[in-house]
């Protein structure tokens, strides 16, 4: 009976903390998936992973914190062709002075646009933009150095501006007939 009413109780309290972080968690995932289907699969499996190892938890990682760390988890072993975490650490040591040398396809829609980033920059903006994660937070969520957050939001939020900038260029000038 004991066993029971612990298990009830942590069903409980795992159902309520989950609940809170649902919704940005899909967010996220269907803005890293790009699909429906697929977002939802991932917040699935997420859950699951998260309920079994829920007596884990680290007691200052905070749920949402760590909850996120499990989707980059699930996310980097079912959608991502290469380790994210080596990406982003390479990108992290280029030492590049124009934002040319990366090329995206521009939109005059942020949330577009911002689908069209490199998967490592995608990640990093959604979690502090979007999501409102802290410096510490993403680099925790990530495995990563806070300087390199740091780098890759600064990088990010350069292209997203160029690519808005550009597309805002072209509709003028077509506008004005140029």
């Amino acid at each position: 009976m004991c066993c029971t009413a612990d298990l009830e109780t942590k069903k409980l309290e795992f159902e309520k903390l989950a609940l809170q972080c649902l919704d940005p968690l899909y967010d996220t995932a269907f803005r890293m998936t790009k699909s429906e289907e697929k977002a939802q699969a991932l917040i699935q499996d997420t859950y699951i992973r998260a309920y079994k190892a829920f007596d884990e938890i680290e007691g200052d990682l905070g749920f949402r914190i760590w909850l996120f760390k499990i989707f980059k988890s699930m996310y980097m072993i079912k959608y991502s062709q290469e380790d994210t975490k080596e990406k982003i650490k390479a990108f992290c040591s280029c030492d590049f002075d124009d934002i040319e040398n990366i090329v995206i396809n521009t939109s005059d829609d942020i949330a577009t646009a911002v689908e069209f980033l490199p998967e490592y920059l995608r990640f990093a903006v959604i979690l502090s933009n979007i999501e409102g994660f802290s410096y510490k937070q993403i680099a925790e969520i990530l495995g990563i150095s806070e300087d390199c957050v740091a780098y890759l939001l600064n990088r990010g939020l350069k292209i997203l501006k160029k690519s808005l900038q550009f597309n805002q260029k072209n509709k003028d000038s077509k506008k004005h007939g140029v």
